[in-house]
């Protein structure tokens, strides 16, 4: 019989929100308890204020120190401390914002020698357990072609950087080619789909990314 959980939940955003309402309505049974934490503190007691049994976190290290699993879904800037803490605590970890893994890879092999667990959700991507059989033989090209919708990628760095106005649009145009680190620098909240393409792949520097307007 599978022991029932304490379930840390950080970043009180959308997502956060969202996986914290499921797991309260769908999941109760499987769940001792549920803890959230945010930055934010009034976006968080918001939340809190939303669910039944729930308990606030003082900060990121109580919410790991008293989780089973550490669910990350702040940001990828976030990725980096939150993985350094369940690396230390011995704790099981899923990312939501996986870009934040790439140039930092070297968790995962440790947390595989500590023997804990990491979730990387396949999200947008469905066969990744093909891809990552694929690389056991060898892959030699992996390329990721995705369309957004103008409003969809407005105000992200790479457009800003190059003025680039999507609105301007009126046909299917390519507005990024380059590696999945460039990608995710460019546009971090909308390619994280590319980020675990590279890591069930060929690496992010290999793995390509092409963004089209449409």
């Amino acid at each position: 019989m599978m022991e029932n959980k304490t379930i840390g939940i950080i970043g009180a955003g959308a997502i956060g929100k969202c996986l914290a309402e499921y797991a309260e309505s769908h999941l109760n049974r499987f769940i001792n308890q549920l803890i959230l934490f945010d930055s934010d503190i009034d976006k968080m007691k918001t939340l809190a204020d939303k669910l039944n049994n729930v308990e606030i976190a003082t900060s990121m290290k109580d919410l790991v120190e008293k989780s089973d699993l550490v669910i990350e879904a702040a940001s990828a800037g976030a990725v980096s401390a939150i993985f350094e803490n369940v690396l230390r605590e011995g704790k099981d970890l899923m990312v939501m914002s996986i870009g934040g893994l790439l140039g930092n890879e070297d968790y995962l092999d440790m947390a595989r020698n500590k023997g804990l667990i990491v979730i990387l959700p396949s999200g947008a991507i469905a066969a990744i357990d093909g891809l990552k059989s694929f690389n056991v033989g060898g892959l030699e090209k992996v390329t990721l072609t995705t369309r957004k919708a103008p409003r969809s990628i407005k105000g992200a760095p790479y457009l800003l950087e190059n003025n680039i106005n999507v609105d301007t649009f009126t046909t299917e145009t390519i507005v990024f080619e380059g590696n999945a680190i460039e990608a995710v620098k460019g546009f971090p909240k909308n390619v994280n789909v590319s980020a675990l393409l590279s890591i069930a792949g060929m690496g992010a520097e290999k793995t390509k990314v092409r963004i089209i307007v449409s």
